[in-house]
């Protein structure tokens, strides 16, 4: 019980933005697990301080941490954890710029869901590939394959929400490719597929970028119509208690900056 209580501790304080008080708590859970030999426990709390380290920046000391989580977990033959792990890894060794090891945790995540056939694992991971191709490698050819693979399993998962991602992050990049026709076929899908999920999805992104290609193609009218679009979406969504964009870039401080 001592330990499930400051595993409740430990979260708020996480979901606080306490940190530092964070990962006292999980050290002193860990230290509990480990003396009941509680092996699993010990290396879920290992990647939960792991998470808190990479949010403080100390990036070395997550990796090391998700390391440890990943060999308790190989042992107990739990190839779902060890993926997800994996992909954490790769994100922190992306946020080092160490992207040679982001490459290579991110693609071991992957072939460990594609060997279990974990259909939304795979899904997930070849959206990060992309997301890590396009906005790192800046190869955003590579990205859009990465991304198509990943729409085309929601495809199959009928997950209109998670189609929606892809088929946006789709157009992003065949816009910076300046395949327009192709990003206005993805763009429209996608938007058909927000259509559903408009009450809790940021839509207004993709009415921006939609308004991205009618100003390529040289569409002032249509421009202004998505743009007008992407105001009222976004005002919608601040009005359901979303969060100020201001700080997530390309698309987010346009439609931020207008309608303030």
């Amino acid at each position: 019980m001592a330990a499930v209580c400051l595993t409740e501790q430990v979260d708020c304080l996480s979901d606080l933005g306490q940190f530092d008080k964070a990962v006292e708590k999980y050290e002193e859970v860990i230290k509990l697990d480990e003396q009941k030999g509680s092996l699993r426990n010990v290396a879920i709390g290992k990647s939960q301080l792991a998470d808190v380290l990479r949010k403080q920046g100390k990036y070395e000391s997550a990796i090391a941490e998700y390391k440890a989580a990943k060999v308790i977990i190989e042992q107990q033959n739990d190839s779902t954890t060890v993926a997800a792990i994996c992909h954490k890894m790769g994100m922190v060794y992306q946020d080092l710029g160490n992207y040679v090891q982001a490459e290579t945790a991110y693609r071991q995540a992957l072939d460990i869901n594609t060997q279990h056939n974990r259909l939304a694992g795979q899904a997930s991971n070849l959206g990060e590939l992309g997301l890590f191709y396009m906005y790192k490698l800046d190869r955003p050819a590579d990205a859009v394959a990465f991304y198509r693979q990943s729409a085309t399993i929601h495809v199959r998962l009928a997950d209109l929400r998670y189609e929606w991602v892809s088929r946006s992050n789709i157009a992003d990049a065949l816009i910076k490719l300046e395949r327009y026709d192709e990003a206005r076929t993805e763009t429209l899908r996608s938007i058909e597929c927000s259509s559903k999920f408009e009450h809790i999805i940021e839509q207004w992104k993709t009415f921006a970028i939609l308004q991205k290609i009618e100003i390529a193609q040289n569409n002032p009218a249509a421009a202004k119509i998505a743009w007008t679009k992407a105001k009222q979406t976004y005002l919608a969504y601040r009005q359901r208690g979303g969060y100020a964009q201001t700080g997530l870039g390309r698309l987010a401080d346009n439609v931020l900056a207008l309608i303030e």
